[in-house]
């Protein structure tokens, strides 16, 4: 787990987590927000994303080999399917070039943003028609599209109306591209429709719709089916297969979470999910909704959790 002051690393053989602080000792104000890593299945690095020093961090066996920096927040971090390392500071996108170990920036039409907003990209996601999705905090999706070179925002038009964006995931075998916004809730995108839906809470059926309209996070378990984080809702899965008004179920504090303001998820080798809150962090059984949580009492610097979780 990535945090503001350091790392933490949770070992399940011993239901214990360990913390390495990183904040210069005597330094106040100064602290490290590792917030992403990849792992390359390119070159055999590590990469990691401080989010807030706006770095991108480059360790070869185990040494740092290089420190890059740039104006904004590091907000993505992202190994594509063939093998493109792409990061983002700001409002700004650019690859990596691994042998200068250098970035590349990769233009954005201008009237696509608007540079008065104080925004970041914060997500990524490649669909399956390779196209490349990319999540801004208060301006929207903007999608490039390599078969034709071109961009594509899309908006009310096309029944997209949300701005805070702040994860996407891309199931690229039932060709869908999920939306997770902090402003309207839980957005599904057909790739071959070419159609969105959005799903909210429903007053009329809490039960079997989404927990909340603030979604921070989405992926996928073991089982094909799509988690999101909700706040303060708890976590609402989706099963593709379920009859059509019973997609949705939910859990929340009386299952087990320590906290139903969830804001980030990660689906671990097993299938399961694991769920970061204000409160600690909680382990889900994808299959019998099992739910076990952690916290201070078991080595965690802190409850409070609210960077994005990452396989390491």
């Amino acid at each position: 787990l990535g945090g503001e002051q350091g790392l933490g690393l949770y070992d399940p053989a011993a239901q214990h987590s360990g913390y390495t602080p990183l904040k210069p000792e005597g330094a106040e104000g100064i602290y490290n927000a590792f917030s992403r890593f990849v792992d390359s299945k390119v070159d055999g690095r590590r990469y990691v994303a401080d989010f807030y020093e706006g770095k991108l961090l480059v360790y070869e066996n185990g040494r740092l080999l290089r420190t890059i920096t740039q104006p904004g927040n590091c907000g993505i971090l992202h190994e594509d399917r063939a093998g493109q390392l792409w990061v983002s500071f700001g409002k700004k996108l650019f690859q990596l070039d691994r042998k200068s170990l250098t970035l590349k920036p990769f233009d954005i039409p201008p009237h696509l943003l608007d540079t008065s907003a104080r925004s970041y990209f914060f997500s990524m996601a490649q669909d399956a028609a390779g196209n490349y999705w990319f999540g801004n905090t208060s301006e929207g999706v903007l999608v490039w599209r390599p078969k034709t070179g071109d961009w594509w925002k899309p908006g009310e038009a096309e029944e997209f109306i949300a701005n805070g964006v702040r994860d996407l995931f891309a199931d690229v075998e039932r060709h869908t591209v999920w939306i997770a916004t902090e402003d309207y809730g839980l957005f599904r995108f057909d790739e071959k429709t070419a159609k969105f839906t959005l799903y909210r809470q429903e007053e009329a059926d809490p039960e079997h719709s989404l927990g909340a309209y603030i979604v921070n996070a989405v992926c996928e378990d073991g089982q094909g089916r799509i988690w999101a984080a909700t706040d303060p809702g708890g976590i609402s899965r989706f099963d593709y297969d379920a009859p059509a008004g019973q997609q949705f179920v939910t859990l929340n504090s009386e299952d087990g979470l320590p906290s139903n303001q969830v804001t980030t998820l990660l689906t671990d080798a097993s299938g399961n999910v694991w769920a970061g809150t204000t409160k600690g962090l909680a382990w889900v059984d994808a299959r019998s909704l099992r739910v076990s949580s952690f916290g201070k009492n078991d080595g965690m610097a802190t409850d409070f959790i609210d960077m994005p979780l990452s396989l390491a």
